[in-house]
């Protein structure tokens, strides 16, 4: 599974947009995610569950997090 960013954001929502919009976040989060390369734990779920309703096959360890503090 392919664990870029952006790659994931375009496979489960579509577009930046789409993302932004079904994350409840602005184009500075996914900026920083894509920085950083990993999204906030707190979003894995949400992202896998979105994937799982479009019918993709996305794990939740497929979706790169960053770690606990």
């Amino acid at each position: 599974m392919e664990k870029n960013i952006d790659d994931l954001l375009v496979k489960i929502y579509g577009d930046e947009k789409a993302a932004q919009e079904a994350l409840r976040v602005g184009r500075t989060a996914i900026a920083n995610w894509r920085k950083w390369g990993q999204f906030p734990r707190e979003k894995a779920l949400t992202i896998a569950l979105d994937a799982r309703e479009r019918g993709l096959r996305i794990r939740l360890e497929d979706i790169p997090i960053l770690p606990r503090k």
